[in-house]
C-alpha cells in the first residue's frame, strides 16, 4: 500500500515538472509534420472517383499513411528525446539527489518518471491521431468528392493501432531510460537512440534481425490491421514489453546503488540480480521470437464467406494441371463450410467460385478459411487457417529474388564465362533458399516443412533452367567447338531437385521448366509433334510426368490440326502411350468434339452481351454468314491478328456478312475499354459464360476463328489466322458475292 501511495505522490510531482518542460510543444510540432504533408498532397493530387471492392476507407488510409510516415523513424527519435528531456531535468540541477532524500521509496521515484514518459508517448499518439483526423476534415471540406464523406471514421481500428504503437515503443522507452539514467549528458544517450533508430531502419529495409527493439514501431505501423491469426499483439510487440522489463530492472539496480559494481557484484550474491533476470529475458526472447509452425487441423475443412451482390451456388477445389475437381463445395446464402475424409495430398490447388480463382496451399488435415469480397470488377481474398504462412508466401511470391541480377543472367549471361555464370547462379540460389528458410509472417508463423521442401525444389528448378537451358543455348552459338563445364558447386542445386518429380506436377513453373529443358536437351522442334512425343515416350520412364507431357503436346496438336484424318492418326499412335485412362478419355473427348464441329453440323448456340448491354445469340444472325474472332484483352497473339481481321471486315462489309469479335474475358471492364476502341466494322460481343462456350467449341487456345453459314451451321470451326492468305481465300470461296468485292 505504501508503494502505491508513494507512486501517486511521485507521479504528481513529475507531472508538475512536465508542465514547464516544453514537452507539449515537442509533441505538437513533431506529430503535425507528417499529417501536414499528407494534407498538402491530398489537396493537390486528384483522386479516382471510381469505387471498387479494393477502395479503402479514406479515413483509414490517411491514418495508416500518417502512422507509417511517423512510426518508422520519427517516433523512435521522439521517444529518445522525451526520455532524455525528463532525465536531464534531474541531472542538471542535482535533482536525483534532492528527490532521493524525500520520504518516498526509490522504486516509486524511478517508475514514476518512466510512467511520465509513457504518458507523453500516449499523448504523442493521440495528438497524431487528432492531426490526422484534422487533415482528413480539411481535405473533405475543400474537396467534397475526395471520399471522406462516404466513409465513417474507423474508431476501433484507430484506437487499436494507437494502442499497439504505444506498446511497440515501450522497449525503446525502457532502453533509453536505462542509458539516460546512467549517463548524465545529452550527447551519448541521444547518439545511442539515433544509432539504434538508424540501424533499425536499415534492418527493417532488409527484413533482417526483426527482434531489434528500435524496429518494433516500424513493424507495427506497416502491419496496421494487426494479427491475421486473431492475436491481440504481434510477436514483436511482446518483445518490446520484454525489452522494457529487462531495461527497467537493470536501470533500477544501477539507480538504487549508483555503480555497476554495487548493483550486481557486491556482495557476490548480487550476481543473481544480474544473471537471473537476463536468463529469464533470454528464455522469453527465444520463446517469443521463435517462428511457429501451425499444427495440422483435427479435420479437413474448407469454409468461408462471400461478400457480393450476387448469390453463388457452388465452389470448387481444383487440382492442376488437368483441373480435376477435388471438392465440390455447396454455397448457401454466400456462406460455405465442408468437412471431408478424402485424402488430399498437400500441394497448390485452385479455389474457384464463379469467375474468381485463387491459388491455395492445402491438404488433408488442413483448415482453409476464405473471406472473399467482390463487386464484379475486382476481388479481394483473405485466407486464414493452419496454412496461413504457406498461402502468404504464394501470394507474395519469392520476394528474395533479385530481379536485376536475374534479368542480366536471362538476357546478357552470354557475356560471362561458365564458371562466373555458375557462381552467380549459386549466389542467387543460396540467397533465395536462405530467404525461404527464414520466411515468416507478421504473426511469426513459418510454413510447414512439406511446403518448404516443395518450394526449395521449385527455386532450384528455376536456377537449373538458367544453367541447363538458357546458358547452354548461348554456349552452343558462341563456343561451338568447346565442351561446357560448370564448377562442382552447382551439384548442390541438382541434388535438391529432379526434373522428373511428380510431386511438382501441379506447379506451372515446374511444367514449363521441364518442357523447356527437354526440348533444349534433345534439340527438338516444337512444330514436329510426332518427333517430340516419340522422344518423350523413349527417354522418360512411365509415370505421371511423362503422361502429362505427352497429353499436353497431344492436346495442343489436336486443337491445332484441322484435318480429322491427321488427328486420328496422331491419336492412334500416341494415346496408348499414356498410362492413365482418364487422360486418354480427355484427349479422345477433345477429338470427338472437334469432329462434331465439322462442316455441315449445327453450330452450338451461345449467349453474348454487346457494348450497349443488348443480348445476342446465334438466332440474331439467322440469314447471315458469321465470321467470329474469339479473343481476350490479355491475349498477345489476339492483338497481333486483330488489325488484319478488322481490315478484312471493312473490305468485305456486306449486309449478308457479320464480322464478330467475341471476347472470353472475365473482366467485363477491361473488355469494354478495349472493345470500344475497335473498328466499327466489327461487332463487339462478350460471351456470358466462357466455360460453356469453350466446352461447346473446344476452345483450347486463342485467337480462334470460326465461320458459320446463314442457316446456323458450321462451315469452318478452325480457320487459319487472318494474316494468312488462306483466311481471305476461304471467305471469298464460301460466301457468295465476296469475290466481286
Amino acid at each position: 500500500m505504501n508503494f502505491f501511495s508513494d507512486y501517486i505522490k511521485a507521479f504528481k510531482a513529475e507531472w508538475l515538472k512536465l508542465r514547464n518542460s516544453g514537452m507539449f510543444w515537442l509533441v505538437l510540432i513533431m506529430t503535425a509534420f507528417i499529417p501536414a504533408l499528407f494534407t498538402i498532397v491530398g489537396l493537390v493530387v486528384e483522386e479516382s472517383g471510381i469505387a471498387s471492392v479494393n477502395t479503402e476507407n479514406s479515413w483509414k488510409s490517411l491514418v495508416e499513411n500518417c502512422f507509417t510516415g511517423f512510426g518508422i523513424f520519427f517516433y523512435p527519435i521522439f521517444l529518445t528525446l522525451v526520455v532524455i528531456r525528463l532525465t536531464q531535468m534531474e541531472h542538471r540541477g542535482g535533482g536525483w539527489k534532492l528527490i532521493e532524500v524525500q520520504p518516498i521509496s526509490k522504486i516509486s521515484l524511478y517508475l514514476s518518471k518512466f510512467s511520465i514518459s509513457v504518458v507523453v508517448a500516449l499523448m504523442c499518439i493521440v495528438t497524431l491521431i487528432l492531426w490526422s483526423l484534422l487533415s482528413g476534415t480539411i481535405i473533405m471540406l475543400v474537396k467534397p468528392a475526395s471520399g471522406f464523406s462516404k466513409f465513417p471514421i474507423p474508431i476501433e481500428f484507430i484506437s487499436g493501432l494507437g494502442l499497439r504503437l504505444l506498446i511497440a515503443g515501450l522497449g525503446i522507452l525502457g532502453i533509453q531510460y536505462l542509458f539516460s539514467v546512467i549517463i548524465s549528458g545529452f550527447i551519448w544517450p541521444f547518439a545511442i537512440g539515433l544509432v539504434g533508430t538508424i540501424t533499425g531502419t536499415i534492418l527493417f529495409g532488409f527484413r533482417k534481425a526483426l527482434w531489434w527493439p528500435y524496429i518494433a514501431t516500424g513493424l507495427t505501423v506497416t502491419n496496421p490491421d494487426g494479427s491475421t491469426a486473431g492475436n491481440f499483439l504481434m510477436y514483436y510487440e511482446w518483445l518490446s514489453i520484454a525489452w522494457m522489463l529487462i531495461a527497467l530492472w537493470l536501470g533500477f539496480q544501477w539507480y538504487q546503488r549508483k555503480t555497476f559494481k554495487r548493483a550486481f557484484f557486491k556482495p557476490l550474491p548480487r550476481l543473481l540480480y544480474l544473471f537471473v533476470p537476463i536468463i529469464l529475458f533470454i528464455l522469453s526472447f527465444i520463446y517469443i521470437n521463435k517462428p511457429v509452425q501451425l499444427p495440422s487441423h483435427e479435420r479437413t475443412v474448407v469454409a468461408g464467406a462471400l461478400e457480393s451482390k450476387d448469390q453463388f451456388q457452388t465452389a470448387y477445389l481444383l487440382a492442376q494441371p488437368l483441373m480435376d475437381t477435388i471438392l465440390e463445395i455447396p454455397i448457401i446464402d454466400n456462406h460455405f463450410h465442408v468437412n471431408t475424409d478424402k485424402a488430399i495430398p498437400a500441394g497448390a490447388y485452385l479455389f474457384n467460385v464463379g469467375s474468381i480463382t485463387q491459388q491455395v496451399f492445402f491438404g488433408s488435415k488442413d483448415s482453409l478459411f476464405l473471406k472473399i469480397k467482390t463487386d464484379g470488377r475486382s476481388n479481394r481474398v483473405n485466407i486464414t487457417g493452419n496454412r496461413m504462412a504457406e498461402n502468404e508466401y504464394l501470394r507474395n511470391g519469392r520476394d528474395g529474388n533479385d530481379g536485376g541480377d536475374i534479368y542480366y543472367l536471362e538476357n546478357y549471361g552470354y557475356e560471362m564465362k561458365p564458371k562466373a555464370y555458375a557462381n552467380e547462379v549459386m549466389r542467387l540460389w543460396n540467397k533465395n533458399v536462405d530467404w525461404l528458410n527464414n520466411f515468416k509472417t507478421a504473426d511469426n508463423l513459418k510454413p510447414g516443412d512439406d511446403f518448404i521442401s516443395l518450394q526449395k525444389k521449385l527455386i532450384s528448378l528455376f536456377y537449373l533452367k538458367l544453367l541447363d537451358t538458357r546458358y547452354v543455348q548461348w554456349f552452343r552459338i558462341y563456343h561451338p567447338n568447346e565442351t561446357l563445364e560448370y564448377p562442382k558447386s552447382v551439384e548442390a542445386i541438382r541434388n535438391t531437385a529432379s526434373y522428373n518429380d511428380s510431386t511438382l506436377i501441379s506447379y506451372t513453373q515446374y511444367r514449363n521448366n521441364f518442357a523447356d529443358y527437354f526440348q533444349q536437351k534433345y534439340r527438338l522442334s516444337l512444330s514436329n509433334d510426332s518427333a517430340y512425343i516419340s522422344k518423350l515416350s523413349t527417354v522418360l520412364p512411365g509415370g505421371a510426368v511423362r503422361d502429362y507431357l505427352i497429353y499436353n503436346k497431344l492436346k495442343e496438336a489436336i486443337g491445332r490440326i484441322r484435318d480429322t484424318t491427321r488427328r486420328e492418326l496422331l491419336i492412334a499412335k500416341f494415346v496408348p502411350m499414356i498410362a492413365q485412362p482418364k487422360i486418354q478419355q480427355i484427349l479422345l473427348a477433345q477429338h470427338f468434339l472437334l469432329k462434331s464441329l465439322g462442316r455441315g453440323r449445327q453450330a452450338p448456340d451461345f449467349v453474348t452481351t454487346a457494348l450497349n448491354k443488348d443480348t445476342f445469340s446465334l438466332k440474331n444472325f439467322q440469314g447471315k454468314y458469321v465470321v467470329i474472332d474469339v479473343w481476350a484483352t490479355w491475349c498477345g497473339p489476339c492483338r497481333v491478328q486483330s488489325p488484319s481481321f478488322e481490315l478484312l471486315a471493312e473490305q468485305y462489309a456486306s449486309p449478308s456478312v457479320a464480322f464478330v469479335a467475341l471476347s472470353i474475358d472475365d473482366n467485363k471492364w477491361a473488355w469494354q475499354n478495349e472493345a470500344s476502341e475497335k473498328s466499327l466494322g466489327v461487332m463487339q460481343l462478350r460471351v456470358n459464360d466462357k466455360n460453356i462456350f469453350g466446352q461447346a467449341y473446344g476452345i483450347e487456345y486463342i485467337p480462334r476463328y470460326i465461320l458459320l453459314g446463314p442457316d446456323g451451321k458450321i462451315i469452318n470451326a478452325q480457320m487459319p489466322e487472318p494474316s494468312n492468305q488462306l483466311f481471305e481465300e476461304i471467305l471469298r470461296k464460301e460466301i457468295p458475292g465476296l469475290a466481286s468485292l
